[in-house]
């Protein structure tokens, strides 16, 4: 897996947009090159609004379905 910094929503990657931050190592406290983006609220919003839809369709699954 590689990291890109960005949302994925509903199965769709959101670009990056600003304001963003970078990745930083701990031990050194040194920028990485990673960049992430913030989530704008209109991308957080979304992300609930199709996670409660999944939620709503899944929720009734066998175990043995979401296993699988």
């Amino acid at each position: 897996m590689t990291l890109t910094g960005q949302h994925l929503i509903a199965g769709t990657w959101q670009r990056a947009n600003e304001p963003h931050f970078s990745s930083v190592f701990p031990r050194t406290r040194e920028n990485g090159e990673i960049i992430f983006a913030d989530a704008s609220t209109d991308e957080v919003n979304s992300a609930v609004q199709h996670a409660a839809a999944a939620f709503a369709e899944t929720r009734h699954y066998s175990a043995e379905k979401l296993a699988h």
